[in-house]
């Protein structure tokens, strides 16, 4: 069933939350539209991952761990005082480890 809303004087009849979007897009202007759908899908996305979310979190905070110590690490490298064979091999133990985490 419907809700009825008396706007700007005239019956509107919303049957969807895209029906609503859609009156504030007429009514109001597209930002009004965004705006609303913005919220709805925020809201959507909040209920969809109680536990899946975490784990994605953790992922991203050991990924950026790990690509924050790899700069460190290359940051950390004075070569001009490295031979080319030094270099390789400092590279290729990086690649090593992170080669480990993937």
């Amino acid at each position: 069933m419907p809700d009825a809303m008396i706007i700007q004087g005239k019956v509107e009849y919303i049957w969807t939350d895209e029906d609503f979007a859609r009156m504030l897009r007429d009514k109001l202007g597209d930002d009004a539209e965004r705006y609303f759908l913005g919220i709805l899908f925020s809201r959507e996305q909040a209920h969809k991952c109680p536990g899946e979310c975490d784990k994605t979190y953790r992922l991203q905070e050991h990924y950026e761990r790990v690509l924050k110590d790899v700069r460190d690490e290359v940051a950390a490298w004075k070569t001009r005082k490295m031979t080319k064979d030094e270099i390789d091999d400092k590279r290729e133990q990086l690649i090593m480890t992170i080669d480990h985490e993937l």
